[in-house]
């Protein structure tokens, strides 16, 4: 997926906790039997898991822990 654009995210948890991490925006083409175009969507990583923000136009995969959360970017293969 191509990086296009990522912003800073704080605050507090339903429970109280305070969460600091960042939001990545990615777009990625349809495949045919999806239709046209762009698809676009954006991932929440926590800060202790990001230790170099990508550059836009970066083509990225995220990795996922073992519960489905996102922990970091790689470049994509």
């Amino acid at each position: 997926m191509k990086l296009i654009g990522f912003q800073t995210a704080s605050g507090q948890s339903k429970d109280g906790k305070a969460y600091s991490g960042y939001r990545f925006h990615f777009s990625r083409p349809l495949n045919a039997d999806q239709g046209e175009g762009e698809a676009v969507e954006n991932v929440y990583i926590s800060e202790q898991y990001v230790d170099e923000i990508p550059k836009l136009g970066d083509d990225l995969e995220v990795l996922y822990n073992k519960y489905g959360r996102p922990v970091g970017l790689m470049p994509a293969k």
